[in-house]
């Protein structure tokens, strides 16, 4: 069974209901995560300034979900998002330098397009005398940018490079200009594990189609609405902005003209989703010479076992860009167009091969908030997920409640009888003395459960025979209004936390510069460790 959305099919057991709760920012973690968890794999989630990650690079972590651990026996591996322990450290440096990252993959002759670094302290003369070695249309860009921000297309002239480059010198005062040749093709994202190829996009620049009666920017904002029923690409609409602007102009066109029926327009030429992009799975239609060299890109560095690779497929062949280690997951999982891929799994293979035919508790998940909660609130180092014990598929029953559950204590006691006869599911009220009941577990649960809704005079009418995502526990669903309350109520406590946590933090730092200490010394220190 897949999840069908207009021309995407996405994952059965990751739907939007599992994973929107992790947002834009911890998305990748709780995928990864949430794999190793349904396989009965150890999980806990750690604090900032954990010593189990004192080897791995990572960044903007003050915000408790993207450093966890998994665990099977004796072995444990830390992940940082999407990239795991097995990632060198000195390979996420290159990795996130594209000048360093281009050298390394040129001698492990693995193609990349023509052209030559320009260090900061090399002027335009530099430059206009390189760039005759190159052939025009170029491409500029920082060597340290990410997202597309830092990376100018389509320079056609020396006076057009010139401007682009002092333009990106002016933001980057300190760091390298590429310039490169641009090459014209399909762009596409490769996830490599091992090696094997676990999923490839194609990165399609922010374009819309006509429709003969609708102006351009009425069929951007019909796209926008679209792709807010994308869990990945709700949080990356097309954004209309100067450069969207100069490209209708240079097809003549404007945000009020009227595209016949069927036209297509690019309004970007840079293919980031980000920028409003769209991701098309292309795993089984690329060829075996691009998987190859995705693979043999990451081969290149001596310890990059799993990331991205884009590449460019021009008349030349297949030609690396750059390289990801702490990609993105959500565009191989929910692409706009195609089949989603799982990604996750094959990571979690990869570190635990051992667990590979494990069966796994599918249409189990937990709530990701929950369990940050003690990380956030600085009342803990480090979070135990309660494990996920129920290794087999279910098939959910739900009915429709009629009598007294408005009371908490009522709710709260058909929680204790659910809990006791071991099914999971949960209670969710649906208007005044009406509540949508989900149920998963065995037979003799269901008989149990029933005869005491019977007991306590509650009319339970049955609606259909379902698969149910749940949590491994019964649950009372909070209303809306007590959500709205909680949330409040915890949104202040982890702000006031924050502000100490940062308090605390220019302390730390100011007190190990004047001690000469390791900084994760004085906060175990102060955290009466």
């Amino acid at each position: 069974m897949t999840l069908t959305t207009q021309n995407a099919a996405w994952l059965p057991h990751l739907p939007p209901e599992v994973t929107e709760q992790a947002g834009r920012q911890l998305l990748d973690s709780y995928l990864i995560a949430l794999e190793g968890w349904r396989r009965g794999l150890g999980l806990r989630f750690h604090a900032d300034d954990s010593p189990a990650f004192a080897d791995i690079r990572a960044w903007f972590v003050h915000k408790p979900g993207k450093l966890f651990s998994l665990t099977h026996g004796s072995r444990t591996h830390y992940f940082y998002r999407s990239r795991g322990d097995k990632v060198g450290r000195n390979t996420v440096t290159q990795g996130t330098d594209k000048a360093a990252a281009k050298k390394i993959l040129e001698a492990g002759k693995v193609p990349v397009p023509r052209g030559f670094i320009m260090q900061p302290s090399e002027d335009l003369k530099v430059l206009h005398t390189r760039s005759e070695t190159l052939e025009f249309p170029l491409v500029v860009k920082s060597a340290n940018g990410s997202f597309g921000l830092s990376v100018v297309t389509g320079l056609t002239s020396i006076d057009e490079l010139t401007k682009a480059f002092q333009q990106l010198k002016k933001v980057y005062p300190e760091e390298s200009i590429m310039i490169e040749e641009h090459l014209s093709g399909a762009e596409y994202r490769v996830y490599v594990v091992g090696e094997e190829v676990a999923g490839t996009i194609e990165r399609v620049p922010a374009n819309i189609i006509g429709d003969g009666s609708t102006a351009i920017r009425t069929l951007i904002e019909q796209k926008n609405q679209k792709r807010k029923q994308n869990p990945h690409l709700k949080y990356f609409p097309i954004i209309v902005d100067e450069e969207i602007h100069q490209m209708l102009k240079m097809q003549q066109l404007s945000l009020n003209a009227v595209l016949p029926q069927g036209q297509q327009i690019f309004l970007r030429n840079r293919s980031n989703i980000s920028l409003g992009g769209d991701p098309i799975d292309r795993l089984e239609e690329i060829p075996e010479s691009l998987k190859a060299a995705a693979v043999n890109a990451l081969k290149a560095f001596p310890d990059f076992p799993h990331g991205t690779v884009d590449i460019i497929m021009s008349s030349k062949g297949p030609t690396v860009i750059e390289v990801n280690p702490t990609a993105k997951l959500g565009s191989l999982l929910y692409p706009s167009k195609g089949q989603g891929r799982d990604v996750p799994k094959a990571i979690v293979d990869y570190y635990f091969p051992e667990t590979v035919e494990t069966p796994c508790a599918n249409q189990y998940y937990f709530k990701l908030h929950q369990a940050l909660i003690p990380l956030e609130t600085g009342a803990a180092a480090e979070v135990k997920v309660t494990p996920c014990e129920r290794t087999t598929a279910v098939e959910g029953k739900h009915w429709l409640l009629e009598g007294d559950l408005d009371s908490l204590i009522a709710r709260e006691k058909l929680r204790e009888t659910a809990v006791f006869y071991r099914m999971a599911g949960f209670l969710k009220k649906k208007e005044k003395q009406q509540y949508h009941l989900y149920l998963t577990g065995a037979l003799n649960g269901y008989v149990h459960m029933l005869a005491y809704l019977e007991e306590t005079g509650i009319t339970s009418h049955f609606l259909a025979d379902a698969p149910v995502f749940v949590t491994p526990t019964f649950q009372l669903e909070e209303t809306k209004k007590e959500k709205q309350k909680y949330t409040k109520e915890l949104q202040s406590q982890v702000s006031l936390m924050e502000k100490q946590r940062r308090a605390k933090e220019r302390m730390l730092h100011a007190a190990a510069t004047l001690s000469k200490a390791p900084v994760g010394t004085w906060s175990k220190a102060l955290r009466g460790k």
